[in-house]
């Protein structure tokens, strides 16, 4: 598992930073949001899967090793606030993108980097698929 709260401080920093960038001030005219993480994907698993083919006197050794993330869409809550009053408060799924993790190297230790780099990516996809439902949904 990667360390769920520093991903979430993450996460929250993206969100931030695209909403910003995107323009959901503007969008809000003069409300304002507040966006809790419910849910955010952080357990994978190491996968390392062999087999050997013998044919006459030779032999092949097949190898799989990569990094399998366990599926779970990030769940996120927002409400929108003006003058004291809940005016809207949904909470939104967005699909877990990261896909399985082959080992370009024969290196375990460049795997793992490789996959929190996949993994810090499909974060940001995340984020800035967050920002763009909420501001279709306002």
């Amino acid at each position: 598992t990667v360390n769920p709260k520093y991903y979430a401080a993450k996460m929250s920093y993206y969100l931030k930073t695209d909403a910003e960038a995107m323009g959901l001030k503007e969008k809000l005219k003069g409300s304002s949001i507040t966006i809790s993480i419910k849910k955010l994907s952080y357990r994978f698993m190491y996968v390392n899967k062999g087999h050997v083919l013998f044919a006459l006197l030779s032999y092949i050794m097949i190898s799989k090793e990569g990094i399998m993330p366990v599926q779970q869409d990030a769940v996120l809550e927002y409400s929108v606030v003006r003058n004291d009053t809940v005016i809207q408060k949904r909470t939104l799924e967005i699909a877990d993108k990261n896909v399985y993790t082959k080992n370009p190297t024969n290196s375990r230790k460049q795997l793992t980097w490789f996959y929190l780099d996949n993994y810090e990516t499909n974060l940001k996809v995340q984020s800035k698929e967050a920002i763009a439902k909420i501001m279709n949904e306002l």
